[in-house]
């Protein structure tokens, strides 16, 4: 089995996937901050985050199933094909320019710097996921 297809490595690559297509948008906004008539986009995170849990829920039939001993344990039985409405949607900032311009780059920057951090989160589990299989693995070689 490739690493990649385990629920735990398939679950952080989708939000990786969310996170890197959510800073492309804010940084379409932030290039288009002096545009006549731009109104930012960002993407629909509230439609992600509902078929990610969705899918969380999904129980596999049959196989080996991972004991969960809490309901807020990640169901690892879980199929992977999480799916939704992720498109860019007009998310206007609070103010607007006389020419009709809707970015205030603070609000993209606060946006931008909150994805990233967030990015950074799931590298770092990903990386500790990857850390603790290497370690199973040779201990099971032993």
């Amino acid at each position: 089995m490739d690493i990649a297809e385990l629920p735990a490595f398939s679950v952080l690559r989708e939000k990786m996937n969310f996170l890197a297509e959510r800073q492309r948008v804010l940084a379409q906004n932030v290039a288009n901050a002096s545009t006549p008539g731009y109104v930012p986009k960002d993407l629909n995170a509230d439609g992600f985050n509902k078929a990610l849990a969705a899918q969380l829920r999904v129980e596999k039939a049959g196989g080996i199933a991972v004991a969960r001993t809490s309901a807020s344990h990640i169901d690892m039985n879980a199929t992977r094909n999480i799916s939704g409405d992720f498109r860019a949607k007009a998310s206007p900032d609070s103010d607007v320019t006389l020419d009709g311009n809707a970015v205030v780059l603070e609000d993209q920057m606060m946006k931008v710097s909150a994805t990233r951090g967030d990015y950074e989160t799931m590298v770092a589990i990903y990386q500790r996921a990857l850390g603790m299989m290497r370690t199973a693995i040779r201990a099971a070689s032993r």
